[in-house]
């Protein structure tokens, strides 16, 4: 009798440890279809951003630019993806020739350009009244990352 409640106890186990091999499985699985949504996702707008990005190029009047701050913006869903704004030099700021990305729709601002690179980029958006044509894009990856770049117009002529 004590052997028998012995074997039905191992049976109960084995069965308990199957099934939550099982959940813990298709969990994983659900997990990581997530993922490949989101990057397929991530690849269809990467693809339109290329598309805009072409379009502006042909021009030869665009430079691309990293975006940062983005994580201080108290940004929206509806701030992220593509979208046209301004690049808009700051005059005031002492300590750096601070560029910001202004949303073109709203006036919302939404990134700065990376600081090292943007001395000449300062100096032309000066020379044109302050403000110019920008499209910009701002993803996110991960639970904390917010990555960006933005195709801005820093040039007159062909070069």
């Amino acid at each position: 009798m004590l052997q028998n409640i012995l074997n039905h106890n191992t049976l109960m186990e084995t069965f308990l440890l199957i099934g939550i091999t099982i959940v813990a499985a298709i969990w994983i699985i659900r997990k990581e279809n997530k993922k490949l949504k989101n990057t397929c996702r991530l690849h269809r707008s990467n693809k339109t951003f290329s598309e805009e990005c072409v379009k502006l190029l042909k021009y030869e009047k665009y430079g691309c630019y990293k975006l940062t701050g983005m994580q201080y913006k108290c940004l929206k869903q509806t701030d992220y993806g593509i979208h046209h704004g301004y690049a808009i030099a700051e005059g005031n700021n002492q300590y750096d020739n601070a560029i910001i990305i202004k949303r073109k729709d709203n006036g919302k601002i939404i990134a700065c350009v990376e600081n090292d690179v943007n001395r000449q980029l300062h100096d032309f958006i000066i020379q044109n009244e302050g403000k110019v044509h920008a499209l910009y894009y701002i993803w996110k990856y991960g639970k904390n990352k917010i990555y960006g770049c933005a195709y801005i117009r820093n040039r007159d002529e062909h070069r």
